[in-house]
């Protein structure tokens, strides 16, 4: 919408096949958008969108590695297709990294815990196809070896906050340990 009227909209979509559909919006993030502009009955478990709705990615929330609270920021899921997602939670707040400067600053979000999730899969792939112990490991065993691996509290795992649990690489090699022996 190109400079829409304030006030409260309502949007009708109309199915013109013989197809079930469904329907979903999200709205920009926050920095591109007023505080005034919001859904009336927002789904907070439906806010991950493309590419986190693929079934072969490994999709990460955040979380505060010193409070042990999810990122309010962190999308929840189920996908579109009602699989689980996000696939696990990493820290992702307040984490002291590398600036463009040259410098380090203290930065939080999603793309921090991706990060920390893309290190567990290059130490899981140094061991899988480096070191000769899984040559044809896939982006699905990567997803799966986490998964078994992840640290769960009393909660109910998988839930649309933190996926099957939070990263645990030590967790994860623990896990592979009786396979080491072959």
């Amino acid at each position: 919408f190109l400079n829409p009227t304030p006030g409260i909209w309502r949007i009708r979509v109309y199915n013109e096949s013989d197809f079930s559909s469904i329907y979903d919006c999200w709205l920009p993030l926050t920095p591109f958008i007023s505080e005034d502009t919001f859904f009336l009955q927002p789904d907070p478990f439906i806010t991950i969108c493309d590419p986190g709705n693929t079934p072969q990615l490994i999709c990460t929330s955040a979380f505060s590695h010193t409070t042990g609270g999810i990122y309010p920021y962190s999308s929840r899921g189920f996908s579109r297709s009602g699989s689980i997602t996000p696939t696990i939670a990493a820290p992702g707040v307040n984490i002291y990294a590398p600036s463009a400067t040259g410098n380090y600053r203290r930065v939080s979000g999603t793309s921090v815990a991706a990060a920390h999730t893309a290190g567990a899969c290059l130490l899981l792939m140094e061991w899988g196809i480096v070191r000769q112990n899984h040559l044809d490991l896939s982006t699905n065993d990567l997803k799966n070896y986490l998964i078994r691996g992840a640290r769960r509290t009393e909660q109910e795992y998988p839930n649309p906050e933190w996926g099957y649990g939070s990263l645990d690489v030590f967790g994860v090699f623990e896990n592979l340990r009786p396979t080491l022996s072959r």
